[in-house]
């Protein structure tokens, strides 16, 4: 039993416990993982109030050394040396070898990155063909995107809680953690703004819907469209063809369209309709509004009459480290998130 001094001067009690548990913090006595005494223990151990307990606790937990779960415990996070785990750890990504110049994965990964250097975890891209065959055997976490092939051993040992893992739009099962964004709602949001804007002829220009990001957005289109008495019509929807002339089909779309406003599923794909706009001579603004899925700050697009919708990828990749940090440290003590970050719309005004 630890008897603390009387309140005096600038330390209260709370902050001289404090002092004690980030004393024992940094010696090493607790470390990443550990779980320490409920607030009654604690508070039968330094004779202190389960008020006082909570203050100090409080403190530690704003400062990330701590983590509560309800239900679960208190844990060590960290150690007050450093942010990372003792031993750096590689984590394995699925992510296209380009990821970083990427301009869709690009911010993603920055924030991936960055967090990964202050837990001590090293990133490796993981190849398609890994993925299908043998388990990569450096790897002792997974972060991905997209669907994974069930027949496969990486799979396997993710649905099974063997491999730490953390799916970005990508849910293996309700046990395995996943951080994203809600295209379906978003997209729909979007819709409503053009809507809002005055719009009632609203086209949409993206991907075929054949993955669940893409369908979502098409899905939230059609959906916000009826919702509001403006059945969707045929001429007004485009499907990019890979194997085709991106900026042809630009061109055949608006001229064949009859749209007031246009629902762009994707940045890729958006200077292609830029460059038919130019081409049949119709500006943005009064003419035609355009709402991109997706960040248009790498192209420098803030015109009036174009807006589009920001997903916090960077905060969504630091999100996803943090949160396979926690499993690699934690194990089975760790929480499963499911986590939905919400977008932004952004515009210029004429």
């Amino acid at each position: 039993m630890i008897f603390l001094e009387n309140e005096t001067g600038n330390m209260p009690i709370y902050k001289q416990l404090r002092d004690l548990l980030l004393g024992e913090i940094a010696s090493g006595e607790l470390h990443p993982g550990d779980r320490i005494y409920t607030e009654s223990k604690l508070a039968n151990r330094f004779q202190v109030s389960r008020t006082t307990i909570r203050r100090a606790l409080g403190g530690l937990e704003r400062e990330g050394l701590i983590v509560r779960f309800p239900g679960k415990g208190t844990f060590i996070n960290r150690t007050t040396e450093s942010n990372a785990l003792r031993e750096r750890v590689s984590v394995g990504i699925n992510f296209f070898a380009d990821f970083s110049n990427s301009s869709y994965y690009g911010e993603l990964t920055e924030g991936i990155l960055n967090e990964a250097e202050k837990s001590n975890l090293s990133i490796r891209v993981v190849s398609p063909q890994e993925l299908e065959g043998q388990m990569p055997g450096d790897i002792s976490g997974f972060l991905f995107t997209g669907k994974l092939n069930p027949s496969t051993e990486i799979y396997r040992r993710i649905s099974k809680g063997i491999l730490p893992a953390v799916g970005f739009n990508s849910q293996v099962s309700r046990s395995v953690s996943f951080i994203g964004v809600d295209n379906y709602e978003e997209s729909r949001r979007g819709v409503k703004y053009l809507i809002g804007s005055g719009h009632r002829k609203i086209g949409f220009y993206g991907n075929r819907p054949s993955t669940d990001a893409s369908r979502d957005r098409y899905r939230g289109y059609l959906d916000t469209l009826r919702e509001n008495g403006l059945p969707p019509e045929e001429r007004n929807v485009h499907f990019m063809d890979l194997s085709r002339d991106h900026y042809r089909q630009g061109i055949e779309y608006l001229r064949g369209a009859d749209v007031d406003a246009v629902f762009v599923a994707l940045a890729p794909i958006f200077n292609s309709l830029l460059y038919a706009m130019n081409t049949l001579h119709r500006s943005t603004g009064d003419e035609l509004q355009l709402l991109c899925f997706d960040n248009l700050e790498p192209y420098h697009l803030d015109w009036p009459g174009i807006a589009y919708i920001k997903m916090p990828l960077r905060q969504i990749g630091e999100r996803m480290v943090a949160a396979l940090r926690q499993q690699l440290i934690l194990k089975e003590q760790a929480p499963v998130v499911h986590e939905i970050f919400k977008a932004q719309i952004l515009k210029r005004e004429a």
